[in-house]
């Protein structure tokens, strides 16, 4: 459950940051991308707790988190960790 919270949580705050405008917008973009690794963790972590690993789709369902917390969580955010870092240093000019 602690899972769940923790991720609901983060999505409220990054909807409730695009809506208030009172941060960077790229920043409470980016955390509702990285988010949606969670919907296949979440399916993974299911099938798991129910002993479904023999299930036609534990495979694919493992294959798809997998994918998506690398393009998500490490391709997606190492870019906008780059780019915001060339927007503040060019920023203190």
């Amino acid at each position: 459950m602690d899972y769940i919270i923790h991720h609901v949580v983060g999505i409220l705050g990054a909807i409730a940051s695009l809506i208030a405008g009172r941060s960077w917008i790229a920043l409470a973009a980016a955390q509702l991308v990285s988010e949606f690794s969670n919907v296949f963790m979440n399916f993974r972590w299911r099938m798991l707790k129910h002993r479904l690993t023999d299930h036609f789709l534990w495979l694919p369902a493992n294959f798809a988190f997998m994918f998506s917390y690398i393009v998500c969580r490490i391709i997606f955010m190492a870019i906008l960790l780059w780019r915001n870092y060339e927007i503040h240093q060019t920023s203190q000019l």
